[in-house]
């Protein structure tokens, strides 16, 4: 794998620990499912006892209704199973695209897609067995996964964001050394996905990959721009996440 896409890999997986915090992931059974979590039992006071459902205040032991405070009255919900903060509980489903590039450049694929799946493991175990490999030319199938990602099963009433990492241009861009220098050879245009993607409501971020990406660092930061989004060197990706977040919550 190229050094630079495993960093960038890396980052996917910290953004989604950032969406879902390890406490998101926490089921109680059933018999215990009214029992909060070590962590948020040491946040309680007695100020919010009254903040309970009866069902829950039945099932608490007597030193830890003592315990609840004012300040979590998201985290004792009644009927859930996960007793977390209403800010950081997110229904989420996660897509993962590759995309290499067209033959004669590569063998292998142009893109392989992952469809949605509400699976967090699911969605590590794409990233753990994806590999980067270079082509023979220097653009890559970046219309190809565009289009893809535009044509996944996106839910309508969902926030829609779609994250490109890029460290290759697409092709049509520079045509010296481009075995398709009029671009896509399956005619696909990376301006007019994205300009679908805005009609769609899908958000578009991309993280460049720097240094190879410098040269066409303007071309991806008007492609984000056009989909609402924004481009972030990876360097300053850890800068991604709270944006996503914020973008969810509002």
């Amino acid at each position: 794998m190229k050094p630079h896409m495993a960093d960038a890999i890396d980052t996917i997986r910290r953004i989604i620990d950032e969406l879902l915090p390890p406490t998101t992931r926490e089921l109680l059974s059933p018999t215990t499912r009214a029992l909060l979590s070590p962590t948020t039992r040491a946040l309680l006071s007695p100020t919010t006892r009254a903040l309970l459902s009866p069902t829950t205040r039945a099932l608490l032991s007597p030193t830890t209704r003592e315990l609840v405070p004012a300040t979590t009255r998201d985290l004792v919900l009644p009927t859930t199973r996960e007793l977390v903060p209403e800010t950081t509980r997110i229904n989420a489903r996660f897509a993962f695209i590759e995309y290499e590039d067209h033959p004669p450049s590569n063998t292998r694929f142009v893109t392989h897609v992952h469809n949605f799946t509400n699976s967090v493991e699911e969605m590590r175990g794409w990233l753990n067995q994806c590999r980067a490999v270079s082509g023979g030319d220097g653009p890559e199938a970046v219309a190809d996964a565009l289009n893809d990602a535009l044509n996944l099963s996106w839910n309508s009433d969902a926030t829609k964001i779609c994250i490109l990492i890029a460290d290759a241009p697409p092709h049509g861009i520079e045509r010296n050394g481009d075995v398709y220098p009029r671009g896509c050879p399956c005619g696909h245009d990376p301006i007019e996905i994205v300009e679908k993607m805005k009609e769609e409501d899908i958000i578009l971020y991309i993280v460049g990959v720097e240094n190879p990406i410098m040269l066409y660092r303007g071309y991806y930061e008007d492609l984000a721009r056009r989909a609402r989004g924004e481009y972030v060197s990876l360097l300053y990706a850890n800068r991604l996440a709270p944006t996503i977040i914020n973008d969810v919550n509002h």
